[in-house]
């Protein structure tokens, strides 16, 4: 199923999400099926549900949610936070990203997919990430990587490999 919504407006002010996040955000939501779900310029609230999704963000700060099943993420501009929930998910991290926060990255599950317009191989990408381990919560991990203008910060479990970053 491919979603597109040219002039899209979600309820506005739920206010449901931790610290109020989802505040203030169109809400997009997907069917069961496969959606290809985009933003608005706008800050939006896009959730996949099941289904192996393709969601984009566009500009603004954006969540993005995939639900259950193989999903694509990309943030687009904006600071944007990216949960893929179960399956095998790709996030996807290109020259427009900005700032984006990988929230439950899975390592030898998920892959982050990076630009081959930043220039670096997944080896590269590795050695440049900085790792702190979160107190109180075994092997789990917060990363920081930073190419040129663009941050990536990944929430994730175990060590991050090449075997982690797809280059493309």
């Amino acid at each position: 199923m491919n979603e597109e919504f040219q002039s899209f407006r979600g309820r506005r002010g739920s206010g449901f999400g931790r610290r109020g996040f989802l505040n203030n955000l169109n809400q997009i939501q997907g069917t069961e099926e496969d959606d290809n779900l985009t933003g608005t310029p706008e800050n939006d609230g896009i959730f996949g549900d099941t289904g192996n999704d393709i969601l984009t963000g566009d500009a603004g700060n954006d969540f993005i949610n995939g639900g259950d099943g193989n999903d694509i993420l990309t943030g687009g501009l904006g600071v944007d936070r990216l949960r893929g929930g179960d399956g095998q998910d790709t996030f996807v991290f290109n020259t427009s990203s900005e700032v984006d926060w990988v929230s439950d990255f899975i390592v030898g599950e998920d892959i982050l997919q990076l630009s081959a317009d930043f220039g670096v191989t997944a080896e590269q990408a590795v050695s440049q990430v900085s790792t702190i381990a979160l107190p109180f919560m075994d092997n789990r991990f917060l990363s920081i990587l930073n190419l040129g203008d663009d941050t990536l910060v990944i929430k994730h479990e175990g060590d991050l490999t090449s075997d982690s970053f797809q280059i493309l």
